[in-house]
Parts: structure tokens; sequence; C-alpha cells
């Protein structure tokens, strides 16, 4: 039965997200590890991935996906991946003021220590 469970896991993926904010003409990429129940933020002055955001924000499972949200009490992002196609993608819902409300990420090495 473990090894059931343990063959349908999906491993972590990481991905790069150039999440755009209000009034920034050029955002720096931001990296996201990210599984079904496990979301987190590569923190590039500690060169480690960051505490599992799904303890603080929302965080979706589905056989197919892996989604995590950040954000504030106006807005909130979204990043997410496709399991069985590799698309990764960002969604804003709230009062961004961006021109755009989604877009994609990239599937990316997880970054140096």
């Amino acid at each position: 039965m473990a090894q059931a469970v343990a063959a349908n896991a999906q491993s972590p993926v990481v991905i790069g997200c150039k999440l755009p904010s209000a009034g920034v003409p050029e955002t720096a990429e931001r990296f996201f590890r990210i599984a079904p129940g496990s979301f987190q933020e590569w923190d590039a002055t500690g060169r480690v991935f960051g505490q599992n955001l799904c303890s603080a924000y929302a965080c979706a499972k589905a056989p197919d996906r892996s989604e995590g949200t950040i954000g504030s009490a106006s807005v909130t992002y979204t990043v997410g991946v496709v399991h069985g196609t590799g698309e990764a993608y960002w969604r804003v819902t709230g009062a961004s003021g961006l021109a755009t409300d989604h877009g994609p990420c990239r599937i990316a090495a997880p970054p140096k220590p």
C-alpha cells in the first residue's frame, strides 16, 4: 500500500516566475519549489528555500497540478505547475493594477546554494 502511495506522489518542481508589480517596469525572476502540499520560495540572501508557505497561505493540490498562493489583504498571486505537461504559470486576483492577470512561468533548475 505504501509503495502505491509513493508511486503516485509528485516530485517537487522548481519554477521561475516574473511576478509583475504595478508601476515596476522590469521584475526580477522569483523561484518557487512546489509539490502537492508544499510551496516554498527561494531566499536569495540565505541561499535556501524557505519554510512551507502552505502553513500560512492557501495551497491546492489535484492529481494533475499543484498550486500555491502568496499575497496580502488586497492582492493574491497564485503560482502553479501542471504535472503532466510541465506547464508552469502565475495569476493574480485583487487590486493589482496590472495590465494582465496571468502569465507563464518556466521550469527551472534549482538555484545553487
